[in-house]
């Protein structure tokens, strides 16, 4: 005799809200807003960065470069956004940090100190290699 067990459907948001708590339904929200200001393309050519950073939007490798950037200001790693701010412009992330910054989310407060840091950082060496030429 085989024993069959029937378990309740349990909607994947609700399985992450109780194992992630509340924050699980609001990083997806927040890498997904749309810019304001911005007309977004639908097909856009793929940036070759995210070739060697495949891990920040696993999920999605099409993704716009917005939400790449958003992914990594919220995993951040010096090499990664120095990468990133030659690729696209300083001015670019400080934009999509600001967009990040706009929504309250646990993960964004989680990463406030070491972006701003960092951002500084690369600002300062950015001045200093313009300077030198």
């Amino acid at each position: 005799m085989i024993l069959s067990l029937r378990l309740p459907f349990v909607p994947f948001r609700a399985l992450l809200w109780r194992f992630l708590g509340p924050s699980a339904l609001v990083l997806p929200q927040l890498l997904l807003q749309p810019r304001p200001g911005i007309v977004q393309c639908m097909a856009a050519p793929q940036s070759p960065i995210w070739q060697r950073h495949r891990g920040l939007v696993w999920s999605n490798p099409t993704a716009d470069d917005s939400v790449h950037i958003r992914a990594a200001l919220l995993c951040p790693r010096f090499g990664q956004l120095l990468e990133i701010a030659v690729e696209f412009g300083l001015k670019r992330v400080r934009q999509e940090w600001g967009i990040l910054q706009a929504e309250p989310a646990f993960e964004v407060e989680r990463a406030r100190t070491a972006v701003e840091r960092i951002l500084k950082n690369i600002e300062k060496g950015f001045a200093i290699a313009a300077s030198r030429d």
